[in-house]
């Protein structure tokens, strides 16, 4: 994108999570029909400092759900 507004809306639900340094994870959730375009879709998760274990197993269970 070269427009920086543009750019800075689409970063403005993740960052926050850059700035307080809090594991996240970022799982792919499915599809959305937008203009005739299948557009993908992601659900975020945050846990609390020192709940990497926590993200990694909710990330493993979503991993093996769509298997």
């Amino acid at each position: 994108k070269s427009d920086p507004l543009s750019m800075y809306k689409a970063d403005i639900f993740s960052f926050l999570v850059n700035l307080t340094g809090d594991p996240a994870i970022s799982i792919p959730a499915g599809t959305v029909q937008r203009e005739g375009m299948a557009l993908p879709v992601g659900v975020q998760y945050i846990a609390p400092h020192g709940g990497d274990t926590r993200l990694f197993d909710i990330g493993k269970k979503v991993y093996d759900t769509l298997l």
